[in-house]
């Protein structure tokens, strides 16, 4: 009996976390430090190119172009006063240019301090409202906007599940997302990248973000992997019926192989342990 039961074919699938990503999307940053005075937009909604979404204010460059305003000012007097010098002219003529390319780089900065959509699409950012009136340095990210044409989900796999998927020549899966998990969303062109990695594709993965991956305790992005892993990466396939999907949302894939007899599998993974902790 235990003999017939080995034998029999069984379905063999590999499961595994990962992460919804619009193909293209736009972050954006703090181009300057300072503090973030007004949010005019909310996450989920909807924007136009060139729609303003937040506006910053920088006591610090407010001070450097009133400097630079009083010392134009001052050499602009200076130099009035040394036009029959011509001398002293051309020292003053450069610092007067010299200070009105910094104004206008001062200026610049400021009007970036405004920001706007570059593009359409949905703003994400489920935690900008609460930076509202906190100073940020520069190149913090506020959110990203995701036209909504195209996505791709990323899954991280161990290394012994990456060599079953090696095996097959055209892999075929689908993914459920958190939150709507009795959706099933097809997709198409899976692969598996044939190298292995240690920097995850979102912090949301790993042990520090909720997820199953155990990650560097010395790293503070929560991105570091303890163990290799491969990615698998594939194009989702939207329909009439697939649910709303947002930009970096977590989910399973679900990739199923031929069958295989139940005592070659109980076999393999006996394999695979020992080789795991053994180092053999």
């Amino acid at each position: 009996m235990i003999f017939f039961i080995s034998i029999i074919p069984i379905s063999h699938a590999i499961n595994a976390p990962g992460i919804l990503f619009a193909k293209e999307y736009t972050t954006i940053y703090t181009p300057y430090e300072g503090s973030l005075d007004e949010i005019y937009v909310h996450n989920g909604d909807m924007l136009k190119k060139g729609e303003l979404i937040v506006k910053m204010h920088s006591k610090e460059l407010e001070l450097d172009i009133q400097l630079t305003q009083s010392k134009l000012k001052e050499t602009l007097a200076r130099k009035l006063k040394a036009q029959n010098s011509i001398a002293d002219l051309k020292p003053i003529e450069f610092r007067v240019k010299l200070l009105q390319q910094k104004l206008k780089w001062y200026n610049q900065q400021k009007k970036a301090l405004l920001i706007y959509a570059p593009i359409a699409g949905k703003w994400i950012s489920p935690e900008l409202h609460s930076l509202r009136k906190s100073f940020l340095t520069k190149r913090i990210s506020l959110g990203a906007i995701v036209p909504q044409d195209a996505f791709k989900f990323i899954a991280v796999v161990s290394q012994e599940k990456a060599f079953d998927l090696f095996r097959e020549e055209k892999l075929q899966g689908d993914v459920k997302l958190e939150g709507v998990a009795e959706k099933t969303i097809a997709l198409k062109d899976i692969h598996v990248i044939p190298y292995e990695k240690h920097q995850l594709p979102s912090a949301a993965l790993g042990w520090y973000g909720g997820g199953d991956i155990q990650v560097a305790q010395d790293d503070p992005s929560g991105k570091k992997s303890v163990e290799a892993f491969f990615e698998i990466r594939a194009d989702v396939i939207e329909t009439s019926t697939t649910p709303q999907l947002f930009h970096e949302r977590t989910g399973r894939i679900q990739i199923v192989l031929p069958d295989i007899p139940l005592g070659v599998q109980v076999v393999k993974s006996i394999k695979q342990l020992m080789q795991k902790r053994y180092q053999i």
